[in-house]
This record gives C-alpha cells, sequence and structure tokens, in this order.
C-alpha cells in the first residue's frame, strides 16, 4: 500500500514492479480483484496500479499476486570512504556503468552521523571516522568468483581515481553480514536523540547536491547550532 522501495530498488525496483494482480475490499463491501497472475495482461485497466501507493485510502488490500526472483549465487558489498557527496554520485554512475544489473544496493551516510556511530559502536568501525560521506554498496549476481573479482577492479579504479579514498570488501558471508550490520546500526543512532523529525524524501539525483545545501541553510537559519 505505500509502494515501498527498500534497500535493494537499484536492482529490483519499486514494490509496484513486483505486485502481478492484487484483492482489494471498498468501503461499500465490495470486492475488487486483479489476481490473474499474469505478467503481460492487455485487458482493459489495470486497478490494482490504483491500490499500491494508497496507502489504504482506496481499500484494504486482501490478497496479492507477488513476481518472485531466483536467489542471487552471489552477494558482495563494500564501505567506502568518499571525499565528497560529489564523488558518492560519481561512484554509483561508476558502479552502474561497469556492473550494469549486478548492483543491487547502494547506501550513502555522512559524517554528522557516521561520527557518532563509530563513538558507540558495539563492533569495530570498518573505517575510521574523519571522511565528510560513507557508502555501502553491494552486488547480486550468478558468478561469485568472477562477480567479486569484477565489483574489486571497479572499486580499485576509484580509488585510483581519486573517487574513493579507502575501501573495504567483504570476503565471506560474515563480513558481508558485518558490513549491513553497520548500516543498519544508523537506525539505533537515530532513534536515540531526541525530537528527531524523520522525513521519507525523492530527489533528482541531479538535484540532491543542491537540495541538502539548501536544507542545511534552512535548517541553520532556524536552528544555528542544529547538526
Amino acid at each position: 500500500a505505500t509502494n515501498a522501495g527498500g534497500i535493494r530498488v537499484l536492482r529490483y525496483g519499486m514494490y509496484r514492479a513486483q505486485v502481478l494482480g492484487l484483492e482489494a475490499v471498498l468501503a461499500d463491501g465490495s470486492v475488487l480483484s486483479s489476481l490473474k497472475g499474469l505478467p503481460k495482461d492487455n485487458s482493459g485497466y489495470d486497478l490494482s496500479q490504483l491500490f499500491i501507493g494508497a496507502e489504504g485510502t482506496l481499500g484494504v488490500v486482501t490478497r496479492a499476486a507477488l513476481r518472485l526472483h531466483p536467489k542471487p549465487a552471489s552477494e558482495v558489498n563494500a564501505f567506502c570512504a568518499l571525499p565528497s557527496l560529489d564523488a558518492a554520485i560519481a561512484l554509483l554512475a561508476l558502479l552502474r556503468q561497469k556492473l550494469g544489473p549486478l548492483l543491487s544496493a547502494y547506501e550513502v551516510n555522512f559524517a554528522p552521523l557516521y561520527d557518532v556511530m563509530v563513538a558507540s559502536m558495539a563492533m569495530p568501525a570498518p573505517l575510521p571516522a574523519g571522511s565528510p560521506v560513507y557508502v555501502l554498496a553491494e552486488i547480486q549476481g550468478g558468478e561469485p568468483d568472477r562477480d567479486s573479482e569484477r565489483f574489486a577492479e571497479v572499486l580499485m579504479q576509484a580509488v585510483e581515481d581519486g573517487v574513493v579514498d579507502d575501501v573495504v570488501i567483504s570476503q565471506s558471508p560474515r563480513e558481508f553480514r558485518t558490513l549491513w550490520d553497520v548500516r543498519e546500526d544508523a537506525n539505533r543512532v537515530l532513534f536515540s536523540i531526541k525530537g528527531l523529525i524523520g522525513v521519507d524524501i525523492s530527489i533528482p539525483l541531479a538535484r540532491m547536491g543542491a537540495f541538502l545545501q539548501e536544507a542545511d541553510a534552512a535548517i541553520h537559519a532556524v536552528d544555528p547550532g542544529a547538526d
């Protein structure tokens, strides 16, 4: 009902793309159903798409037919320190260009949050605090050895080009999980902040830098001590 994207939206798309059909009950008790389970259906209006993202305002979804994806044979992630948001955007473009659909997740963390996380982590930090921007990137594929090699090659190229300052690449399932634990530790820190106002925003990538600067200026105009 929220059309969520999730951490692997880069690879699989928004939830709308995963729904093949659904059943919903309207306010008057009538039932609408598009549970044909067909990946291609040209027979009239696709009413199920109206309910996806409507957050329950049109009716209650009672059943759904979902698209399933094969479990990837390989999963590798890397934690990177970068000099700027522009570098993070450049790294995303490089990974997309070189790896295409292998890229499955790309999460950005900024210094103010990461510094607090490192100071209170129960585990060793993958990289020391001090860089302006951090990125967790993940690939999923079907050729474990080759996928890992290609991922490492692109990341080393990014280091040589000055896009990435430092990087740690997972070498085992345990290290893979540990790097994701670092990302998820951000929630622990954020939810411990009193008076936190959380928002979920969607911005064109080309406008991200300008938006952050404008938002930072607007916040400091109200509260000069905000961080």
